[in-house]
């Protein structure tokens, strides 16, 4: 650092002194910058030693000091002070550890005698400026509320009333533990309990405007339901497409398949949009293209689908990329702003193409949850029963439910065999993805695939068809399907 200082005064520009001293420009501005603002004091001004700046830097017979006034003797270039106290004790103290003294406060210092102070085991804050040490809890409390209210514009610190307070610091600490427990106690900050209800209302508030979209998600939960009075219901469940990032092949084998099968239900079960643009991965924003990605899911998944099956009920189960999507549009955030200039003013049903292409949204979880953690427990919410015989989920949660049933979400394929008494033996299956697997997310063991259900409604059985894909081909009811 002194090297660094030394060529500062020299005339020397931080790029210069970088290049002579292999230090990084950063690292030298830093120093330069923390030397200017060291250069407040001088040789011979009586300065508080107030207790701030980095705590790593204080010993403990260091934490002796604080509160205590001394006198600057010396000075580094690194921006230290040599600091000599009236017991003739000299320490070096980082300049943000020191603060200088109004007018007011060293005409008191000077009056009084330093000499006719009897030093004790006492720290130094109590001893430097005479304070009283017998004052009973209401005292106390009627003293800094007294200074409280001729002071409004201030908020009071624990070294102002050390230096401004009738009572010495051993005094309060007997009564209150802490100098922030003793403004509590005398009303001049909110109680714990009070902050705690304060926290809790604001957020509460900070989430009102996402459950005024809840009712409009909920609200489309079975508006276009198909009913048949087949005994036997097919049901083909896809997720994790990922919008733009679908794989072609993939796409083509679904749509075949559907139209071969012409299921009873179609499950979209989460993540049919990607929008890396509001992800924790990191998207250059000159990439953005959230438009595009919303037209293409509009254009190229949904109304292939429903071209094909128009009698078929499509369920679209809410998964965490479309909960960030619908929070985002809630929000109207500047990155929505940015992004989706086009789209303003849309409705959830308009964004996910909800009543252009009749889908039930399946959306149960609420959208005001505060934490991560809740987030991922209102997204479990998310699944449906199938004629009380199994269970579609984006995560896998509802496993526990004790239904047959499948889930998408971690873009692999894993059956499990389970038993309980009501089912005896039955299957959890989750389905692999949708996406093309050599996009910069992709995990290397994620897999397409998709499921296909066969239930008995009256015997409550259901036998799930588990299509998994090679890199270049797949079988699809004894259909073979090669990538081109």
């Amino acid at each position: 650092m002194k090297q660094v200082i030394d060529l500062y005064q020299q005339g020397f520009t931080k790029s210069e002194i970088s290049r002579k001293t292999s230090i990084p420009r950063t690292t030298v501005r830093r120093i330069i910058s923390k030397f200017k603002e060291s250069q407040t004091f001088k040789i011979g001004d009586r300065v508080l030693i107030n207790g701030k700046g980095s705590r790593d830097i204080w010993s403990e017979d260091m934490q002796m000091y604080v509160g205590a006034v001394g006198t600057i003797t010396d000075f580094d270039t690194d921006g230290t002070y040599e600091v000599k106290f009236e017991d003739r004790l000299c320490w070096w103290f980082n300049y943000e550890n020191l603060e200088s003294l109004s007018e007011e406060t060293l005409q008191i210092l000077d009056n009084y005698k330093q000499s006719e102070a009897v030093l004790d085991d006492a720290p130094l804050s109590e001893t430097i400026i005479p304070k009283r040490h017998d004052g009973t809890r209401e005292e106390l409390i009627e003293d800094i509320r007294t200074l409280a209210i001729a002071n409004p514009e201030l908020a009071i610190s624990r070294n102002w009333y050390r230096i401004n307070g009738t009572f010495s610091e051993s005094n309060f600490s007997q009564f209150f533990g802490t100098f922030h427990e003793f403004k509590r106690q005398a009303g001049i900050v909110l109680t714990r309990q009070q902050h705690h209800l304060e926290k809790q209302i604001a957020k509460h508030a900070s989430v009102d405007h996402y459950r005024e979209m809840n009712n409009e998600r909920h609200s489309y939960g079975d508006k276009y339901d198909k009913p048949s009075n087949k005994r036997f219901k097919q049901v083909v469940i896809v997720g994790d497409l990922h919008d733009k990032n679908v794989d072609p092949f993939y796409m083509d084998v679904l749509i075949d398949t559907l139209q071969r099968v012409q299921p009873d239900v179609i499950v979209l079960n989460g993540d049919i949009f990607d929008l890396q643009e509001f992800s924790k991965y990191h998207t250059d924003p000159r990439d953005f293209d959230v438009v595009g990605r919303i037209q293409f899911v509009h254009e190229h998944i949904l109304k292939r689908i429903r071209t094909v099956c128009p009698h078929s009920q499509v369920d679209f189960i809410e998964g965490n990329h479309e909960a960030r999507l619908l929070k985002h549009l809630a929000d109207a955030t500047p990155a929505l702003r940015c992004v989706l200039s086009d789209l303003h003013g849309m409705t959830v049903s308009s964004l996910l193409g909800l009543d252009k292409f009749q889908i039930n949204y399946i959306a149960k979880g609420d959208l005001s949850a505060y934490n991560i953690r809740d987030v991922h427990k209102e997204i479990s919410k998310n699944y449906k029963v199938y004629f009380d015989s199994f269970i579609v989920s984006h995560e896998g949660t509802a496993k526990n439910l004790g239904f047959p049933g499948c889930n998408g979400h971690h873009h692999k394929t894993v059956i499990e065999s389970l038993y309980n008494e009501h089912f005896g033996t039955y299957n959890w299956v989750q389905h692999g993805c949708g996406h093309r697997l050599d996009a910069e997310y992709c995990h290397p063991k994620w897999a397409n695939g998709f499921v296909i259900a066969t239930c008995d409604i009256e015997t409550k059985r259901t036998v799930f068809d588990t299509i998994t894909f090679q890199e270049n081909f797949a079988i699809v009811g004894g259909v073979f399907y090669e990538r081109v």
